[in-house]
């Protein structure tokens, strides 16, 4: 191994937040690309040689030119450095990172099962096309989502059909920044009775349309449950040859069931 160190360089790598000096100590994912700027085709001028996680790295490399790259999160930076033989370098690269955390819930500070909850991380107006682009999707939440120091658009699902809330949050670096984002939605629990025993009927079919006509949902089921934002729809049932259809609304916060009769 001392050969080894003393004809090759040794390159000692360690990644900061911006303004602090302690290094970070896991989490971090680093790739060591070879240069070569000789290479007839742009895919043949880098390649991956080395991968290692965790914080403080070292790597013992062939002199030659290099490029840097360390990943906490959703956050990243790159660096080039030109080693030379028997060169000993200890090199800091600085991530602009900060800390994003995520709940849901109903307006009036009603809590929401984690299990329904869901966001998307949006970088604004960072695609080509004007559009904002996706950084994160369905990120869980309560979890800690590193990510680089900026602004973001934040879209947040609570269930799988309409009920969708949006802010706009700024992750700080350095930071753990904690958010909270409310909606305004109830859940629905479907029912078509008997007219003579009250019981639900096995087997049916729903249909779920918004006040404007928009089908939101199917589903198939003695009970189904469905969470839907404040507003107006309506709902048809199918059992055998029958139809039957039922307008209602939800206000949010309010649990109901609507129930109609197989008369």
């Amino acid at each position: 191994m001392a050969s080894l160190r003393n004809s090759f360089t040794v390159l000692n790598l360690r990644a900061c937040v911006v303004g602090e000096t302690n290094p970070i100590v896991s989490g971090l994912v680093w790739r060591v690309l070879r240069e070569n700027l000789k290479a007839t085709h742009f895919s043949e001028r880098l390649q991956l040689i080395a991968l290692s996680s965790g914080g403080v790295v070292e790597f013992i490399l062939e002199p030659g030119l290099y490029l840097v790259h360390v990943a906490y999160g959703f956050s990243h930076v790159g660096a080039r450095f030109n080693l030379a033989k028997e060169d000993r370098r200890t090199e800091t690269l600085y991530l602009n990172v900060g800390g994003l955390k995520l709940m849901s819930r109903l307006v009036g500070d009603k809590p929401i099962p984690k299990s329904l909850m869901r966001f998307d991380i949006l970088a604004l107006y960072s695609d080509a096309s004007g559009e904002d682009k996706v950084i994160v999707s369905n990120a869980e939440p309560a979890k800690i989502i590193r990510l680089n120091a900026d602004r973001y658009r934040v879209v947040a699902h609570y269930g799988d059909i309409n009920v969708v809330s949006r802010a706009e949050i700024h992750v700080r670096p350095g930071k753990l920044t904690e958010a909270t984002i409310y909606h305004k939605a109830a859940k629905v629990t479907l029912k078509l009775v008997s007219s003579r025993s009250r019981a639900a009927l096995a087997n049916v079919s729903w249909q779920l349309f918004s006040k404007t006509g928009e089908e939101l949902k199917k589903v198939v089921g003695a009970y189904p449950v469905v969470i839907l934002s404040e507003g107006g729809y309506t709902v048809v049932a199918r059992h055998r040859a029958d139809v039957y259809r039922r307008s209602f609304s939800v206000e949010s916060g309010y649990d109901q069931s609507i129930i109609i009769k197989a008369e």
